[in-house]
């Protein structure tokens, strides 16, 4: 016999600041990328490598994590 499934408690506060947290480092991202083109156009290359660096450095995370907090 199943036990039966017990709901999850409802935690809007704190679905609220996951939602937040997650809409400012996608912001931060796409603001990275679509800085590194117009950083280099105005020959600040130091600065659009910076910035390429970090967005390696997310991509990377995301591969050895396997992709798992893309699929949640």
């Amino acid at each position: 016999m199943q036990e039966p499934q017990r709901a999850l408690p409802e935690r809007p506060a704190v679905l609220r600041t996951t939602k937040a947290a997650h809409t400012i480092a996608w912001a931060f991202f796409a603001t990275c990328i679509l800085a590194i083109p117009l950083g280099s156009w105005r020959g600040k290359y130091g600065l659009s490598a910076v910035l390429a660096a970090v967005v390696l450095l997310e991509v990377v995370i995301l591969l050895l994590n396997q992709r798992r907090g893309a699929q949640r």
